[in-house]
């Protein structure tokens, strides 16, 4: 008799466990960036993060899935998505995929970028059940940074000003009145009717929908001009986008036998401290640094990704540290740079300078609107 789907997917969750604590102490060693989605016309936005501990995604838009398949590109060991901006070309594929990664056994689900992308899971939840998978939402601030065995990722917010001022990107507060304008809208959200079921849709048939009378004192006008205020706000939100200046984890250096030897370092568990940098003491008393028996420590690169949906939005301070300047340290500088942002934007003259607007021909950037749908691959060994 075959396994129930909870069971068999108790079994994968805990398979993925073990998996992932052996590689919890060691940074990666391979890492690469392959573009799945373009965002050329027709194509959705998703860029696929590899490495040989953990996968990650940046944007997922509809067919997500079928291109990573095509080039066989493995889905099942993600973590954490991060979404620029909520638009339907960067969050159109969500649904689908979390229901795959939940039947492979993914037991959390992580979701990075702006305020409310767990709102979609909130509209498709009569059709997308989500029992063996918990999603979840960072809170994207400039204040915290995510950070795990494998890189960190800082936040950097784009948007209007006004709106960014405000703490968490909160939307504005709703006008105090006997009836909220929005009354409808929230109960629209919070709806409980099972429309799939027969006897209900067919005992609904022949009744006619009562408007709700408004109370004294109320004025029509007045409603609809809030609640165009309301929508105005929430237009203005979702232009928002999120930054992510992603710095991958240094890979130590690899220990010299030959030196251990010549420093009078004997096998055991001095080999292994000295190999994690640190310094150890010998039984005469003599001190052995780790640095003189071992190749020194490989920084992580440095890549941003980014969507700008106006120019006004890019703010020069919020990426003065990654500048190819004389200041700055040669590791803070990007290797690349993805920009999901319009054409239009891309090429305004009044655009600020990139972070590696004087680096070397090798550092290039990624127009993906302006690129052909098919995916191509950036790779670089860290």
């Amino acid at each position: 008799m075959p396994k129930s789907n909870s069971t068999r997917t108790a079994e994968a969750q805990q398979q993925r466990q073990k998996i992932a604590k052996k590689g919890e102490k060691y940074g990666p060693s391979t890492i690469y960036l392959q573009v799945l989605g373009s965002g050329a016309r027709g194509a959705s936005n998703a860029l696929y993060l590899f490495t040989d501990q953990k996968r990650y995604l940046f944007n997922c838009g509809e067919s997500t899935q079928r291109i990573a398949h095509e080039h066989k590109v493995k889905l099942s060991r993600l973590d954490h998505i991060f979404i620029t901006s909520k638009t339907w070309k960067n969050i159109g594929g969500l649904p689908g995929l979390s229901l795959t990664l939940q039947d492979v056994g993914v037991p959390k689900l992580t979701l990075h970028g702006p305020e409310g992308l767990d709102e979609l899971y909130t509209a498709t939840k009569r059709f997308v059940i989500m029992k063996d998978l918990n999603v979840s939402t960072a809170n994207c601030t400039p204040c915290e940074d995510f950070e795990d065995n494998v890189m960190s990722v800082k936040y950097v917010l784009l948007g209007p000003h006004s709106l960014l001022q405000t703490p968490n990107l909160q939307p504005a507060k709703k006008p105090k009145l006997d009836i909220s304008p929005d009354t409808e809208f929230e109960e629209f959200l919070h709806d409980n009717t099972d429309y799939y079921r027969r006897d209900s849709v067919d005992s609904n048939k022949n009744v006619k929908p009562k408007s709700k009378p408004l109370e004294k004192g109320v004025d029509r006008d007045t409603l609809k001009n809030n609640n165009e205020k309301v929508l105005q706000d929430l237009q203005k939100l979702a232009h928002c986008s999120v930054a992510y200046i992603c710095t991958v984890k240094k890979r130590l250096g690899t220990l010299d036998l030959e030196k251990c030897v010549e420093m009078g370092v004997k096998p055991g568990p001095m080999l292994g401290q000295l190999k994690s940098g640190q310094d150890v003491m010998l039984p005469d008393g003599r001190v052995v640094l780790s640095k003189d028996v071992k190749t020194p420590d490989d920084p992580g690169p440095v890549f941003i990704v980014l969507e700008v949906q106006d120019i006004n939005y890019l703010k020069e301070s919020d990426f003065k540290l990654h500048f190819d300047t004389e200041g700055n340290l040669r590791e803070n500088i990007p290797a690349l740079i993805v920009h999901y942002t319009p054409p239009h934007v891309f090429n305004h003259p009044d655009r600020p300078p990139h972070p590696t607007q004087a680096a070397s021909a090798q550092r290039g950037y990624i127009p993906a609107a302006q690129r052909c749908e098919r995916a191509s691959r950036v790779e670089r060994s860290s």
